[in-house]
């Protein structure tokens, strides 16, 4: 069946079966890369090494819950990074899996477009092949979405059971990223909203769900306490402050308006805006753009839903944080896809969108497996590795010296990177 003017009002099974068979085989063949790092990397797998070993964590202000994750995999023989990239993998599909579920209220082109440009944005290309949280927390933080949007119309014994679920996936979440708590308002929004009525709902029944709701909302409640008097906590609010209070209130704003609108327009245009800062402009202007369709697609269905308080939350979170980290927006792209798809249906179907959405989709396409093609070459570099990945395979620069300002965390940085990699990098 064809909408009009060609345009297809769903991708065929097969085809889209195909496609995602296709992307499985891509990232999953990352699993061959050598281990890939960074400054956080080679701090959660210090960390993770420190757990294994029964030796006090560093102080680290880093959530505990990927190097505890590591840890597990390395206790059970699996702490390499071939299975650090296939767990990436299974967190991804799960993320993926859930949101097809959040989504089944939409047309079906605009699930099969969202987990297909998911897949093809390049802050999921470049997060999975990496020993990072992201993966784990995308696979989390959208796995308890539609458990609580779920729990919403469910009753009893059910509603119990997915809020519970629920607040386990939001824990978690908030163990590997401290922005999952971002999760705890729709929970609570959830557990403060009203049973649906059911005229066999008998009065025990009804008094064991309320006891329940309210230890849910009780123990919610400690969960952000906790998260607020955490030492991590702590040391991002010293960061946050430093940044806001340096160079003054409005030049730090002004600072995180360009970031966010850099780091939407690279989302857009889905290529690395780190290659190209020379198109600041271009980038921002894309993302302002961006920024606005987002804002007239959640205001026009007037319905605020758990999924939607979510996102706005993230994005808040996001605004006011002092990095401008792309793999930051990981855990929101699918959800951010499906609201400007769903606006781009609403639109006029004239021949003039149905060319600029061709075109885009196309573009979106090309940067996107053009991403993959990328990331696989470095996954099979082999003994070029140190040459195509970062200055120096992930190590520090061996042309920075003792006069740089940076100097002793360098120093650092070149020790524990060659612990981790001796220690990860195998296959």
């Amino acid at each position: 069946m064809k909408a009009p003017f060609g345009e297809p009002s769903h991708i065929r099974p097969r085809v889209f079966a195909a496609a995602l068979s296709g992307f499985a085989v891509f990232y999953l063949i990352q699993a061959a890369t050598p281990l890939r790092i960074d400054d956080d990397a080679v701090d959660y797998l210090r960390m993770a090494a420190a757990i294994t070993d029964r030796q006090p964590i560093p102080p680290i202000p880093l959530p505990h819950g990927f190097p505890i994750l590591v840890s597990a995999l390395e206790r059970a023989g699996l702490g390499s990074s071939f299975f650090f990239v296939v767990a990436n993998c299974g967190f991804l599909a799960v993320g993926l899996l859930s949101v097809w579920r959040m989504l089944r209220i939409y047309p079906t082109l605009v699930r099969q477009l969202t987990v297909v440009f998911t897949l093809l944005a390049v802050p999921v290309v470049k997060s999975v092949p990496i020993a990072l949280p992201e993966a784990a927390f995308f696979g989390c933080s959208l796995l308890a979405l539609p458990l609580i949007s779920e729990a919403m119309s469910a009753r009893n014994s059910k509603r119990a059971m997915l809020l519970i679920a629920a607040f386990v996936l939001t824990a978690a979440a908030i163990s590997l990223r401290l922005v999952g708590a971002a999760l705890i308002a729709p929970l609570l929004w959830v557990c403060l909203s009203r049973e649906p009525e059911a005229a066999s709902q008998q009065t025990r029944s009804r008094l064991r769900a309320a006891l329940l709701l309210a230890t849910l909302i009780v123990v919610t409640t400690l969960l952000a306490v906790a998260i607020a008097r955490s030492h991590t906590a702590f040391v991002y609010w010293i960061w946050a402050r430093r940044f806001y209070s340096t160079n003054g209130l409005m030049a730090a704003l002004v600072t995180r308006v360009s970031w966010m609108a850099n780091g939407l327009g690279e989302i857009v245009l889905n290529v690395p805006f780190s290659r190209f800062r020379s198109r600041r402009l271009l980038f921002a202007m894309v993302g302002i753009v961006a920024a606005a369709i987002l804002a007239a697609s959640v205001r026009r269905p007037g319905r605020l839903t758990t999924e939607r308080l979510y996102v706005l939350i993230y994005f808040a979170a996001l605004s006011l944080w002092p990095n401008p980290s792309p793999r930051l927006w990981m855990p929101v792209i699918p959800l951010l896809i499906a609201e400007v798809i769903l606006a781009v249906d609403r639109l006029p179907r004239t021949r003039l969108r149905t060319v600029a959405v061709g075109a885009y989709a196309g573009w979106f396409a090309l940067t996107g497996l053009a991403a993959l093609a990328y990331t696989t070459r470095i996954s099979f570099s082999g003994d070029q590795f140190s040459k195509v990945y970062g200055k120096s395979g992930g190590l520090a620069n061996p042309e920075i010296t003792a006069d740089d300002p940076a100097w002793e965390h360098i120093k650092l940085y070149r020790i524990e990177a060659a612990r981790v990699m001796s220690r990860y990098g195998g296959r």
